[in-house]
């Protein structure tokens, strides 16, 4: 069944362009799940098994365009760091990713979010320099094979757990500073997604509810508790400034 899934998408043509999407340069890349996990000791060589299938599968039916996993780092392999380097070693994925979620990952308390960003900063580094030591390793020392480790998500919480746009993002800011730091300055990541952009929204409960604004956080998450809004002038100067030195 998800190999029929992969076909049907992966070979779609699209209706608009006559282009079928193996063509299509608006695509950078396919991706094979957002957070996949073995969920288990007894699973992890299942999946590696079917996350090899698949990316070879998308690669035969789309040799144009990158492929990564969507894991996020040894978090979702069972703390496994071995699991993620022999899935990452396949040659049809091209990129590598993590995820890192101080709150989510009991880095931080809620009643500790501006006070203890140093540690979520501490911890932050020591994951980053772990999964590309690891790519390091499967590149054997050689530059030219050494696969770019993508940082597609992270987030961190408003001060005090609030979800209210214009509410303080004092610990947020000091955070991202570090972060976005690090893609230019670091060497260790080509590139960095933030959780998440949420413009204009404005959440009308903490649980959203149909009719309600989407903030970028999941419905089954406090609405605006990581969403960066059009209110948030320090965070996006943070974001901009870096974006004009990349």
């Amino acid at each position: 069944l998800a190999a029929a899934h992969v076909r049907n998408i992966v070979g779609r043509q699209n209706t608009v362009t006559g282009r079928p999407y193996s063509q299509s340069p608006a695509i950078m890349a396919w991706q094979i799940a957002n957070e996949p996990r073995p969920f288990a000791q007894e699973s992890m060589r299942p999946f590696a098994e079917w996350i090899a299938e698949t990316a070879g599968l998308i690669k035969s039916i789309d040799p144009n365009h990158l492929v990564s996993i969507g894991s996020e780092g040894s978090w979702g392999c069972e703390n496994s760091i071995d699991l993620w380097s022999e899935i990452h070693s396949d040659p049809n994925v091209d990129y590598a990713t993590i995820h890192i979620w101080p709150y989510n990952w009991s880095w931080v308390r809620p009643e500790t979010l501006t006070d203890s960003v140093d540690t979520a900063i501490a911890n932050t580094d020591a994951y980053i320099a772990a999964h590309h030591h690891a790519l390091a390793a499967l590149a054997g020392g050689d530059r030219s094979k050494l696969k770019p480790l993508v940082l597609e998500e992270f987030g961190y919480p408003r001060d005090g757990m609030a979800i209210t746009p214009g509410s303080p993002v004092t610990g947020r800011d000091r955070y991202y500073k570090y972060v976005f730091n690090e893609v230019a300055d670091g060497g260790r990541l080509a590139g960095l997604n933030f959780w998440g952009w949420g413009g204009t929204a404005r959440p009308a409960h903490e649980t959203w509810q149909p009719g309600d604004d989407y903030t970028g956080d999941p419905a089954q998450e406090a609405q605006g508790l990581n969403s960066v809004f059009d209110t948030d002038s320090t965070t996006i100067a943070i974001i901009r400034s870096v974006n004009e030195r990349l």
